[in-house]
């Protein structure tokens, strides 16, 4: 089986996930990942998260929290 690690943006001040990238090399998500923390780095709101699974539809089920609908304010 192979990993696919996904990065995701996630605004947590307004429950979005912002965008989602999908990798299969361990290398290079781990290198936006960084690239990415340094962006945010600043950004409160922002979680930069790195996932890895077989598939977005597993980490979807294990970490629904990031999928979901955004929040009614």
């Amino acid at each position: 089986m192979v990993m696919k690690h996904f990065l995701l943006i996630y605004d947590a001040t307004q429950g979005v996930l912002e965008s989602i990238s999908e990798f299969e090399d361990e290398l290079r998500a781990v290198e936006e990942f960084t690239r990415a923390e340094r962006q945010h780095f600043r950004d409160a709101r922002v979680r930069v998260v790195l996932l890895s699974g077989d598939s977005r539809e597993s980490i979807e089920k294990t970490h629904g929290n990031f999928f979901q609908a955004p929040r009614a304010h």
